[in-house]
């Protein structure tokens, strides 16, 4: 896995998780939704069963993803890849975290902590994207 396939990988976790928020909204407003793959879902019960569906897809993956990011020993590269990735949090929160340049988060911290991630994922034996 490349350092891209790495951050393809966390970028779709994150968007899988975003789905997720929109179908929790979709229901709690008894609303319909158009999902990325096309499908037009409307009634409570189709979007909870979608919901779980891609619920169950998200524990899964993100399982695999925090155990191949709790593997790095820098505390740096863990940080970032789980506060943007996992939690959500925007570069210049993380930097301020840190205490440091947005650009070192960036620029400094980003491309070796994917790379590492993206050994250990492969480490485990988990199928390349």
């Amino acid at each position: 896995m490349t350092t891209e396939d790495a951050k393809k990988l966390l970028e779709r976790f994150q968007a899988e998780t975003q789905l997720i928020q929109s179908i929790r909204s979709a229901i709690a407003d008894s609303a319909a939704m158009t999902l990325p793959d096309g499908r037009y879902i409307t009634g409570k019960e189709a979007l909870e069963a979608e919901l779980v569906s891609q619920l169950d897809l998200l524990i899964k993956d993100e399982a695999r993803i925090i155990a191949a990011i709790m593997q790095m020993p820098d505390i740096h590269f863990r940080t970032i890849l789980l506060d943007h990735y996992i939690n959500g949090k925007g570069w210049e929160q993380i930097a301020a975290q840190f205490e440091v340049a947005r650009q070192t988060v960036c620029r400094k911290w980003l491309e070796p902590a994917l790379e590492e991630f993206s050994q250990n994922y492969e480490k485990d034996g988990e199928p390349k994207c």
